[in-house]
């Protein structure tokens, strides 16, 4: 993707990968600047689970953050979740969803490391996806 050039003020990007494998995918950042000189982020490792409608479900972690993105093909509202390996809910809030990706950040800054599963009904249906911390 094309850069913006020189800048002194935080410039972010995103990309989306419309067709991620399910199970793990892993993905990292390479900026190159315009005398070739290049750095690389960190690797990121996104599990995605796709279900056969149109709706598709990843958690991203980055920076000690846990963030639950989530493709919607009709706009209202979702139950998102977040339990523990035993099942047990965490947090359960209702969000509005908007036609496309829709992000919600887990707030799991201050819990123990484990195993989490995030997960989002929509039109009945939920999706979960289990992520390490």
């Amino acid at each position: 993707m094309e850069g913006k050039g020189s800048t002194t003020v935080n410039t972010y990007y995103q990309f989306l990968d419309t067709n991620p494998a399910d199970g793990i995918n892993y993905y990292k950042l390479r900026q190159v600047d315009y005398s070739n000189h290049w750095t690389e982020s960190e690797v990121i490792r996104i599990n995605s689970t796709n279900n056969p409608g149109n709706n598709s479900l990843i958690a991203t972690q980055r920076g000690g953050q846990t963030e639950l993105r989530f493709k919607t093909a009709t706009a209202g509202k979702a139950i998102v979740s977040l339990l523990d390996i035993n099942g047990r809910v965490l947090v359960r809030k209702t969000v509005g969803t908007t036609v496309g990706i829709n992000v919600v950040n887990l707030g799991v800054y201050n819990m123990p490391s484990g195993i989490y599963v995030g997960a989002v009904t929509l039109d009945g249906h939920t999706l979960k996806v289990r992520f390490k911390k």
